[in-house]
């Protein structure tokens, strides 16, 4: 179902992100010499999938532009990459996958383009503080999840085919406005269907009636570890077709929560999905909630 492996994602704790560079007694799993890397982009010109995660890699290993009109997968996640050529998507017209998770990036390079296949970006675990993916029209599924971003970058609000969007401990604090008034200009994310947010500071959300109407399918919410202390009756009274929702390590009680105006609507779309996906485990709770 949709969240499956970022449920996992979601629940890890920070201390997870701790980069294990440079520790020898828990060094790279793969083999690492140049002699390898050389095999696996001969192999990747064949197969058009590259793994060069845990290789130490400071920066791209020469070779790899040529054979980057084959690559549709690259991994390069669990390096040490602190920048990447800003034109370096050029040479992989067909890529769809792009792994860049826990390296040391301050910045991403120009992503998309007119016609670009990239469907899924992980960069989780970086230094990013600005993106831009204005021209990354196709993006299905976006990971950024452990990165100073503190807000919602704008220029993801644009992607009209974004699926799953993971900011979960990216230091916003505060009020979030998903969507404000000024986006009136920006197209519908008609795809949303998962956000995950947790483990941020995130005190209220706000601009409610514009999310069911900039997210008209948002299913999935994940909240854990903020500072809630309600939630939108809006988000759960019909027609909001939110189905799904993570409020476990948030100041707001079970009891509170199920005061709130709408609550039983939301409570049985969220008993009709479970009974469709056929969950065995039953949850005890109230979206993570137990007085």
């Amino acid at each position: 179902g949709a969240g499956g492996p970022l449920l996992e994602m979601a629940g890890t704790t920070i201390n997870s992100s701790i980069s294990v560079m440079g520790n020898v007694s828990t060094g790279p799993h793969n083999k690492t010499g140049k002699k390898e890397i050389k095999a696996k982009l001969e192999r990747a010109g064949k197969t058009g999938i590259l793994s060069l995660s845990e290789h130490k890699l400071k920066e791209l290993p020469k070779g790899l532009f040529e054979i980057g009109k084959k690559l549709k997968i690259l991994d390069l996640s669990i390096n040490i990459l602190e920048e990447l050529p800003h034109d370096m998507i050029r040479h992989f017209p067909n890529i769809k996958t792009l792994k860049l998770g826990r390296n040391k990036l301050t910045s991403l390079p120009q992503l998309g383009g007119k016609g670009s296949p990239l469907v899924t970006l992980e960069a989780n675990d970086n230094q990013l503080t600005v993106v831009d993916f204005s021209n990354c029209n196709n993006i299905e599924k976006l990971i950024l999840s452990r990165n100073p971003l503190t807000t919602i970058p704008k220029s993801i609000l644009t992607l009209s085919k974004l699926v799953t969007l993971d900011l979960s401990y990216c230091g916003m604090k505060g009020p979030l406005f998903i969507f404000t008034q000024d986006d009136t200009s920006i197209g519908i994310m008609a795809s949303l269907l998962e956000l995950l947010l947790d483990g941020n500071q995130i005190s209220a959300i706000g601009g409610e009636d514009l999310i069911l109407i900039k997210a008209p399918k948002l299913r999935r919410l994940s909240l854990q570890y903020n500072q809630l202390s309600s939630f939108p009756a809006l988000l759960l009274k019909s027609p909001s077709p939110l189905n799904a929702l993570d409020l476990k390590g948030n100041p707001i009680s079970k009891s509170t929560f199920l005061a709130i105006d709408g609550v039983d609507d939301f409570l049985q779309r969220r008993e009709a999905t479970m009974k469709k996906s056929a969950a065995t485990i039953a949850d005890l709770s109230v979206c993570g909630l137990d007085d």
